[in-house]
């Protein structure tokens, strides 16, 4: 059974896709659109009905672009706030991006 809350948390992500196939190229689309339904799955339903579309979609792309740079066998690690003029999103706190061996994207 879906809950109320599930089902805004799948509006404001239906936005974020609706972002992508706007700012995304489309060969990238498929791809994109499935790391970030998998960046999100486990997220509360309530940590993604506070922020924008805007937001997340920055969120999740900053996270894609920075993991496709991995090289196995070494551990990546940012921290930064981001700035909407400098990132393309905002949010009022650091963030740590992580990327690591096992594949599954951190967000922290």
């Amino acid at each position: 059974m879906t809950t109320k809350l599930e089902e805004q948390k799948q509006q404001v992500l239906d936005e974020v896709v609706k972002l992508l196939a706007v700012r995304v190229s489309t060969a990238e689309q498929g791809e994109l659109q499935k790391f970030v339904l998998h960046y999100f799955s486990q997220v509360d339903a309530e940590d993604i009905i506070t922020k924008s579309a805007e937001d997340l979609y920055g969120a999740a792309l900053a996270h894609y672009s920075f993991a496709r740079s991995f090289s196995r066998g070494t551990a990546k690690l940012r921290v930064y706030n981001p700035k909407p003029d400098e990132h393309g999103w905002i949010l009022p706190d650091r963030v740590g991006t992580e990327a690591s061996e096992d594949g599954e994207p951190q967000h922290h």
